[in-house]
């Protein structure tokens, strides 16, 4: 579940690059994605070593939530303000799926 959120942020992230963007959030949108490829590297070391804790996820997580806080900052077209609001549903949820893990795991 976590790594199905990870997708869904990367794939709207990747789709708000292909629409001309303001300035200022390209930049916020590449450091975006730059987490979620981080994410996607721990999320498969955890899959490889099952005892590895979710918390490294959680911080990435954490500053993914950050960068989305600033994207909302900016003035977004509609279909912008819609896709930012998606990759924060997103991103909750993989917190949820990251949260289950830590407890399966404690």
């Amino acid at each position: 579940m976590a790594i199905d959120e990870a997708t869904t942020v990367y794939k709207l992230l990747s789709d708000e690059i292909q629409t001309e963007l303001i300035p200022g959030v390209i930049e916020i949108v590449s450091e975006a994605m730059l987490l979620i490829i981080e994410q996607f590297d721990i999320l498969n070391q955890m899959l490889d070593e099952p005892e590895l804790p979710p918390e490294p996820v959680i911080e990435l997580n954490r500053h993914l939530r950050d960068m989305l806080r600033l994207l909302t900052k900016e003035r977004l077209p509609p279909a912008g303000r819609v896709a930012a609001m998606q990759m924060i549903q997103a991103a909750g949820a993989q917190l949820q799926a990251l949260v289950v893990v830590k407890e399966i795991r404690t």
